[in-house]
């Protein structure tokens, strides 16, 4: 009844940046409109496994199929994301390295093994610390600056929400594919942490998305988003 609860409340959370950016009207910010839209991928991904109880177990079992392809692939969008975010030139050209990585480990992965629970974990632990760890070189490109233009500001508080969510999410990969057999009490404990930690991290992001300034005039909008620098610290 809890993790059903909290499933439920994770899921509408998705949704609330999103709404947020539509009430505010600064779709014009791209890479908030992205992240937004991410979660809102996550929130409509988290329903339908509400829902899924109520259909046959050939629909469940294609449903696990279809999130083994998702989990392997969800680094890989987050990484889109970031790349066309960021501001740095070297981060940039880093971002496209591990992505083009990612790509072909999934490739190896999918001719050699075939996309399964038991397979991808190799690839999808190298997309998970990519993610986590891009995140945290972003904050601390960011947070150098003495004063923070809407941009950065927005942007710090949507990579702290990406650390919190994968980092946490480095705990149940470590759960969900090295640790031997856990029961199923285990595993519900592990998904409730899961959700926990969504809300936590939307919370998060939402400090940046109602108080920044984020429908901002054209010339501050093309000062926030002109083209990047070498002069970007990019932090190992």
């Amino acid at each position: 009844m809890l993790l059903k609860a909290v499933t439920i409340l994770s899921s509408v959370f998705y949704f609330i940046p999103f709404l947020i950016v539509l009430f505010r009207k600064c779709w014009n910010v791209r890479p908030v409109l992205l992240f937004s839209l991410y979660w809102v991928l996550g929130g409509l991904l988290n329903l339908l496994l509400l829902v899924a109880d109520s259909f046959g177990s050939s629909f469940n079992a294609g449903l696990d199929v279809f999130f083994t392809y998702y989990n392997v692939l969800d680094p890989l969008l987050v990484l889109g994301i970031m790349y066309y975010a960021s501001r740095s030139v070297i981060i940039k050209k880093s971002l496209l390295v591990t992505m083009g990585l990612l790509v072909i480990g999934i490739i190896i992965t999918a001719i050699f093994f075939g996309l399964k629970h038991e397979t991808i974990k190799y690839v999808l632990g190298f997309g998970v610390v990519a993610v986590f760890l891009y995140a945290l070189v972003e904050i601390l490109n960011y947070i150098r600056k003495l004063v923070f233009h809407w941009h950065e500001e927005v942007m710090i508080y949507i990579y702290a929400a990406i650390v919190y969510e994968y980092g946490t999410y480095l705990f149940n990969y470590w759960f969900d594919y090295w640790y031997t057999k856990p029961t199923a009490q285990e595993f519900l404990d592990s998904t409730l942490v899961y959700n926990l930690s969504t809300i936590v991290a939307v919370s998060i992001s939402l400090a940046s998305f109602l108080h920044a300034k984020l429908n901002p005039s054209k010339r501050e909008e093309k000062k926030a988003t002109a083209k990047p620098t070498e002069r970007e610290i990019f932090y190992l």
